[in-house]
């Protein structure tokens, strides 16, 4: 007779789901008491449904301290899009207190089933995230879409679209003008500390998402590398101007929300334009092989394997 009763429960489940303390079921950080007085099948249900009351409760916190802070683009959109999914949580809660929804704990647990994987899934995906840079957590969405499971590979097609769209800006600036404009530090391409080259970047191999072939990134390092080194120490202002007019709309025709066959074929057009047109200029403008020659004949009696090889 002491008993809880399933109708005295469910008043106050909906309160506990969205991470709001009640007399019956107290909510402290990381932990729900249940009373003593719960039957133990009703007890066993509740472990499970409340799992989501205490999602809830860390990923609120997690979107509300870095909501207003000062992160990358790519983290305040993934943050947006957990707050997005915390309101459609929240909406569901809402619908759940109706009557007609709670009728039993079964009910109420397989109503409630999909939304705890999404908020497993996005807590455990978020997890370290002040200290993981955005360009991880494209990579990570990326290799989940191949999952077997069909709402995690929905939910990490989601964000990878989401988060796509701002690593091809990077991309884009970087290949139409050599620059790498607020990246914060998420790119496989970063400036180096010092200036001993005179295009002091570098290629992080480390760096480069999976998506990406190998091949490809260096061919976006080198175009941006061959940019620089055109406009700035061969003054060929004109023709890398008119050159990032030409990649600029033809990657802006590309769909930024997917990485494509085109944009690989494009990125290669692009490449052979530029490593021909700096060939050229060398050869003609700066006499490359001339010099080289110069080199080997007179300074270096004409042998010299290192001469070769640069000749080569």
């Amino acid at each position: 007779s002491k008993m809880m009763s399933e109708s005295d429960i469910l008043k106050y489940i909906p309160y506990t789901l969205l991470a709001t303390t009640s007399d019956i079921f107290p909510l402290t950080w990381n932990e729900i008491k249940i009373p003593f007085n719960v039957p133990n099948a009703d007890s066993e249900m509740l472990h499970l449904i409340f799992e989501a009351g205490l999602l809830h409760q860390h990923l609120k916190r997690r979107v509300d301290q870095n909501k207003s802070s000062d992160i990358s683009p790519m983290k305040k959109a993934l943050v947006l899009q957990i707050d997005k999914e915390l309101r459609i949580y929240t909406a569901f809660v809402n619908g759940l207190s109706s009557p007609s929804k709670l009728k039993t704990l079964k009910t109420v647990l397989f109503e409630t089933y999909d939304h705890i994987i999404k908020l497993r899934f996005y807590y455990n995906f978020t997890n370290n995230f002040n200290k993981t840079p955005g360009d991880y957590f494209l990579s990570e969405s990326s290799a989940l879409r191949s999952h077997g499971d069909v709402l995690i590979k929905r939910l990490s097609g989601d964000i990878f679209e989401n988060l796509l769209s701002l690593y091809f800006e990077y991309m884009v600036n970087w290949l139409n003008s050599g620059k790498l404009e607020a990246t914060f530090g998420e790119f496989f391409i970063e400036e180096k500390d010092h200036d001993e080259d005179l295009i002091p970047f570098r290629l992080e191999i480390s760096r480069v998402p999976g998506f990406i072939p190998m091949k490809v990134a260096k061919e976006i390092f080198l175009i941006g590398k061959t940019y620089i080194f055109l406009g700035k120490y061969c003054k060929e202002l004109q023709w890398t101007n008119d050159l990032c007019k030409k990649y600029a709309a033809l990657y802006r025709s590309l769909d930024s929300k997917e990485i494509s066959a085109d944009f690989f074929n494009l990125i290669h057009d692009h490449y052979q334009e530029v490593i021909n047109y700096s060939y050229k200029i060398i050869l003609q403008n700066f006499y490359y092989k001339k010099v080289i020659y110069a080199l080997k004949d007179i300074l270096l009696m004409g042998k010299s394997d290192l001469i070769d090889a640069l000749i080569r």
